[in-house]
């Protein structure tokens, strides 16, 4: 069973460190039959996981790259025109969101 199949029957499964799964299973699709399909295509939804997630966090470093120059002109903007509402939401984004030391 791939993990398209198991999402399109409203199955939520996640990936706990490197070898583990976490299936959340509606109630009426919860059956013997269906933990054992899982059970039995662990190491494929494995790999599709982590493809996934490959796949996020280089997304995820786009958005960062594209991003930061943005909040850092925000920053300095607000910052010479005084708007300090404006200015304490770029320091949390950069720091919080972006993760930007300084």
């Amino acid at each position: 069973m791939t993990l398209n199949e198991l999402m399109a029957r409203g199955v939520v499964v996640s990936l706990i460190g490197d070898d583990k799964l976490k299936a959340s299973v509606p109630n009426d699709l919860a059956t013997p039959e269906l933990r054992e399909e899982i059970l039995e295509s662990k190491p494929q939804l494995i790999e599709e996981l982590k493809t996934k997630l490959a796949k996020g966090n280089a997304l995820l470093a786009i958005w960062r790259r594209d991003s930061i120059p943005q909040w850092r002109d925000i920053l300095e903007n607000s910052t010479e025109k005084g708007n300090y509402l404006r200015r304490d939401y770029a320091l949390w984004m950069l720091r919080e969101i972006l993760q930007v030391e300084g």
